[in-house]
């Protein structure tokens, strides 16, 4: 049970990657939706002593995720949005819909299974160019996004060391 919870927690926190360079808020939650949904379904198997492997694991997690594919392309647009502004609102969807969701769960996936950073470069850095594409193509400066996702994440690692104080 503790690998699947870590393996949970690792896929939520990949899964928010999938936004790209949007300081994820929405996107975060459903990600965390899933994630809870996948642990329930677990927990009451893991009672019959059935606990799942990390490729059972990555493929179950990620057909949840591709199943709220339409819901995860809202949230994405609705971060966007956020943090551009929504006078924006256009130019957040163009972006949401040149990003390649699908190539980004099968990144996600073969990392939840184990794969290494490295054995993906090509793979990383084919999502990045694609990412920094649709922001060009749409009219938004990715630095701001990017800017906005790493205060996001200065934020996240202050409130996690307050917690731990606690």
């Amino acid at each position: 049970m503790k690998n699947l919870l870590k393996n949970t927690l690792v896929g939520i926190t990949l899964a928010a990657m999938t936004t790209g360079a949007i300081a994820a808020t929405k996107s975060d939650e459903l990600a965390e939706k899933i994630g809870t949904e996948l642990i329930q379904e677990y927990m009451s198997q893991a009672s019959s002593g059935k606990e799942p492997t990390e490729a059972e694991f990555a493929q179950n997690f990620m057909k949840k995720m591709r199943s709220h594919l339409g819901e995860f392309k809202e949230a994405v647009t609705g971060d966007c949005v956020e943090i551009y502004g929504k006078e924006k609102n256009s130019a957040c969807q163009c972006v949401t819909d040149k990003l390649d969701f699908e190539a980004n769960f099968a990144v996600i996936e073969k990392q939840i299974s184990g794969a290494s950073a490295e054995s993906m470069e090509k793979e990383i850095n084919a999502l990045t160019k694609n990412e920094e594409d649709a922001y060009q193509a749409c009219g938004l400066d990715i630095k701001v996004s990017r800017a906005a996702d790493e205060k996001a994440a200065k934020a996240a690692a202050a409130d996690d060391k307050g917690a731990k104080k606690k």
